[in-house]
């Protein structure tokens, strides 16, 4: 498949897969982040909405967020 692509494909290849690349990292980030009050995975799952060692909320977290600010 790649040895056919022309030029011009080829860059646009690179380029979809630069993008997967960003979007596969922002959704590890995003799964990976660690709980501010316990400090272990916050969670394994985007819809996870509290942390799974602790319990604390994600509204929780946004409210102690405003407060450093």
């Amino acid at each position: 498949m790649v040895a056919r692509l022309k030029l011009g494909e080829l860059k646009d290849f690179g380029i979809l897969v630069a993008w997967v690349a960003v979007y596969l990292t922002g959704a590890w980030w995003l799964t990976e982040w660690r709980c501010p009050r316990c400090g272990k995975i916050f969670a394994n799952r985007l819809w996870t909405q509290r942390c799974i060692s602790c319990g604390l909320s994600k509204d929780e977290v946004a409210a102690r967020a405003r407060l450093k600010s």
